[in-house]
């Protein structure tokens, strides 16, 4: 299955909110899965985490709850910027997650045999 198999529409459908936390729960686990990842690369630090979190993880969550406190209570205008840069995000962490996940159990495309 690629990603483009994927039906992203029900999201245009969904509350603010709700899109905001798929979107956060999908960077988590793609964190989580990272780690995971280094940990059995053997190249994980606990003294890098932090500046991770930082420079990685925490822009794209503090950018999207501004961009979807002010989707939320200012309206229109920017509904629809939020919806489009929340789908492009959410794509983004589901090839990721999925990019991770091949490279933890080993599991090979057509593409790269």
């Amino acid at each position: 299955m690629t990603l483009g198999e994927f039906n992203l529409d029900f999201v245009l459908n969904l509350p603010v909110f709700e899109v905001l936390l798929i979107i956060v729960l999908a960077i988590l686990v793609d964190t989580i899965f990272g780690i995971i990842l280094a940990v059995h690369q053997g190249n994980f630090s606990w003294q890098e985490l932090p500046r991770f979190l930082g420079t990685n993880v925490l822009p794209y969550v503090l950018g999207l709850i501004i961009l979807s406190l002010v989707a939320e209570y200012q309206g229109e205008p920017f509904s629809y910027i939020f919806y489009p840069t929340a789908l492009a995000v959410l794509i983004r962490y589901i090839a990721k997650v999925n990019e991770k996940i091949k490279q933890l159990f080993g599991i090979q495309t057509d593409q790269q045999r």
